[in-house]
């Protein structure tokens, strides 16, 4: 019995010694004081990155690069513009980066692109279901359309 209690106290011990190391020490990855540079970021209004109302810089884009910047150390210099505008920056080498980009062989040629994408969307036709329209007979239009065109390879795959 007496055994018994000293292991729990040990454990304990152990436990205990284990969890404030993990605390105090922290052992997070980030990047070395003397590699830090300064990014041009282009800033351009929507949904994924705009301002609070206190005139603060929010959204997922924001989010994102913060969670970039805390694993290199890059510090950001921001430019706005219009989203367009901006792509035309970063191809011209006025800018460094620039969210929301969708990947196409073309721009391939001129831009880096992440391995992982840093999100994804799917976009779908919406009709009123009142305005008198055969709904069905639509739908397998805009499908066949899809189909035959090789938008995606789920419209595809919904043929079966």
């Amino acid at each position: 019995m007496k055994s018994s209690g000293i292991i729990k106290r040990i454990i304990t011990v152990l436990l205990t010694t284990v969890i404030f190391s993990g605390i105090l020490m922290p052992t997070g990855v980030s990047a070395d004081k003397n590699e830090q540079r300064v990014v041009r970021v282009g800033w351009f209004d929507s949904s994924f990155c705009y301002f609070d109302k206190f005139g603060r810089r929010c959204g997922v884009d924001y989010e994102y690069h913060q969670k970039i910047s805390a694993y290199t150390g890059w510090t950001y210099e921001y430019v706005e513009g219009g989203w367009s505008e901006l792509l035309q920056m970063l191809k011209d080498g006025d800018i460094d980066l620039l969210s929301d980009v969708s990947y196409t062989p073309e721009r391939e040629e001129f831009m880096y692109f992440s391995e992982l994408p840093m999100g994804t969307e799917a976009y779908y036709i919406y009709i009123d279901a009142e305005d008198g329209y055969d709904i069905k007979k639509l739908v397998d239009n805009i499908n066949a359309f899809y189909k035959e065109n090789e938008f995606s390879d789920e419209a595809k795959s919904k043929e079966d």
